[in-house]
């Protein structure tokens, strides 16, 4: 992974915003009644919701030009 020299995501954006990190996880239940969990990701899947954040079209573009700078996701 390469490092992107940008900006931090905008603070009046990520204000009151949602999210955090999911997992892919099997729940296997025993014979004997117990549970074996199998982690199907390596690694976490994150999503966010900032919604919240976005109040004015000025906003909005701030945060489509972020993405566009940083490719995506």
């Amino acid at each position: 992974m390469s490092f992107i020299e940008t900006p931090r995501f905008p603070d009046d954006i990520s204000y009151g915003s949602k999210g955090g990190p999911s997992w892919n996880t099997s729940v296997i239940t025993l014979n004997s009644g117990y549970e074996k969990r199998n982690k199907n990701w390596t690694n976490a899947r994150y999503s966010y919701d900032v919604a919240y954040g976005i109040k004015t079209q000025a906003e909005l573009l701030a945060l489509v030009d972020y993405f566009n700078r940083v490719g995506g996701k």
